[in-house]
């Protein structure tokens, strides 16, 4: 991107409903024809999803549509709009945006000295910021509160005043912990970022004590709770501790489902926290609680792409966890048309490592159906997919076994020769360090010598698979090896 790209960034991360939303206000601010800068948020949004902002070429093209004269005032006039716009959005569609005009308003009417009609929205104000739990918007409508009073000063009003003033000091300490939460998540999060949580377990031990100790206390507001469950996961996930986070999130998860309003107004915080979820059921085997996961993720309506990718990836990969982990593979291939039409409609948005799960799964899915023509098409995806990154490649190894597998079967003799002097080439060359890839390949190699005796030769390679020793990250594909030796499905 060019330096001068901040208008092309904040187009970009408008949702749809916020871009519908800047159209309508943009259309009320000019009784004419549609602006020169409604124009220009137009060709900013048609732009490509997937490809970089060149402004020299954007501002080519505008000036084939004779637009661009201005470009410089205009661009920072759309600003302005869009910023304005999103202000009015919020008002009306978030809590904090609309207790911010409520705020305005009373400020107002204290200048005008109308402070019974300042009351009545200062107590309005006051069940939405209550319900959200919303500290700090809640200690200036209590400064509100103390100056609107009117009473006489007598022991009722200073009875008041002193209520006012325990609220205050609760809200306080409220406020405290919250940022002593936020900052510790803060450190153990920059750890985690810099891969240097194993540096330094003294460090990270402090930080936990201090965030166990802060757990403990009672009061503590909601988003409090869920920063201090949020740094005490990674933790949890750097010390191997998974099932304590798994129990932790759902936690969570139960406490965040009993507010309507946050599961209204918060969708995309409720979907990551599930994705969360699905880590930690991954991690300890708890596929019991897949169904459940998979019922709460469908009930989720939402309009915003982004939101609704997410929903989509992981719906994708929880539907094929849960068949593959009850061996329904036939009932498995009805969730390929699905990821493939979803990998189509969010390509521009999922990662890498979303994608390659995706067209992975799409894979595993043929495999153990034993529909090996469509495992070899399916592969051909993910080798478009990897391009020639050498990271890429690097993460591809069950694919590789997927393509050797359904060679063999195939009986395609000549493809799988070349197939493994190329994987033990590239693995050779990219992966030195793993003996157990390049054991592997060596012992494909002699199955594939003994082809008088295909039996016996599987049975050899399985035994000597199972006792060569493998690295918690091929464990996966040990597995289906030895299954599809021992002819099993797959």
């Amino acid at each position: 991107m060019t330096v001068n790209d901040s208008l092309f960034q904040l187009i970009r991360s408008l949702t749809p409903g916020e871009k519908r939303y800047f159209k309508l206000y943009a259309a009320r601010q000019s009784e004419a024809q549609k602006t020169n800068y409604e124009r220009l948020f137009d060709e900013y949004n048609e732009l490509p999803e997937n490809e970089p902002y060149d402004e020299e070429e954007f501002l080519k093209k505008l000036k084939r549509k004779k637009l661009g004269k201005y470009f410089s005032d205009d661009k920072k006039h759309l600003s302005q709009l869009v910023l304005k716009a999103m202000r009015s959005y919020a008002s009306e569609k978030k809590a904090d945006g609309r207790l911010a005009d409520m705020i305005q308003e009373m400020s107002f009417l204290i200048e005008k000295g109308l402070m019974d009609h300042c009351a009545k929205i200062c107590d309005k104000a006051w069940e939405v910021a209550d319900e959200r739990e919303l500290t700090e918007q809640k200690l200036r409508l209590l400064s509100i509160r103390r100056i609107i009073d009117r009473s006489e000063y007598n022991a009722a009003r200073e009875a008041y005043q002193n209520d006012l003033r325990a609220q205050e000091e609760k809200l306080l300490e409220q406020l405290a912990d919250e940022r002593v939460a936020a900052y510790l998540y803060e450190q153990i999060y920059c750890l985690y970022v810099m891969h240097a949580m194993a540096d330094r377990p003294a460090e990270i031990s402090r930080i936990y004590e201090r965030l166990d100790a802060l757990h403990q206390k009672t009061g503590l507001t909601f988003d409090c709770i869920n920063t201090i469950i949020r740094a005490k996961c990674v933790v949890l996930d750097h010390r191997l501790r998974y099932d304590e986070a798994f129990e932790l999130t759902k936690q969570l998860i139960s406490k965040w489902e009993t507010s309507q309003w946050r599961m209204k107004e918060l969708t995309e915080r409720y979907v990551k926290l599930l994705g969360n979820f699905l880590v930690f059921i991954s991690r300890t085997n708890t596929y019991s609680e897949i169904t459940s996961l998979i019922n709460k993720m469908e009930a989720i309506e939402t309009t915003e792409k982004e939101v609704a990718k997410d929903v989509f990836y992981m719906l994708s990969f929880c539907k094929v966890l849960n068949h593959i982990m009850q061996k329904q593979y036939k009932e498995s291939l009805s969730t390929i048309p699905e990821a493939q039409k979803g990998l189509k409609e969010y390509s521009a948005l999922l990662t890498f490592v979303q994608k390659r799960t995706l067209y992975t799964n799409i894979c595993l899915i043929y495999f153990k159906n034993k529909m090996y023509p469509d495992v070899l098409d399916a592969i051909q995806d993910v080798y478009a997919l990897v391009g020639r990154g050498k990271e890429k490649q690097h993460r591809i190894e069950d694919i590789r076994i997927y393509e050797f597998i359904a060679h063999y079967e195939l009986g395609n003799t000549e493809l799988l020769h070349y197939t493994i002097r190329n994987n033990q080439r590239f693995f050779k060359e990219h992966q030195p360090e793993n003996d157990f890839i390049d054991h592997m390949w060596r012992l494909l190699k002699q199955l594939m010598q003994d082809t008088d005796k295909p039996k016996a030769a599987k049975q050899k390679l399985k035994t000597a698979l199972e006792l060569l020793p493998c690295p918690e990250v091929n464990l996966a594909l040990k597995k289906e090896l030895i299954e599809w030796l021992d002819g099993g499905q797959g």
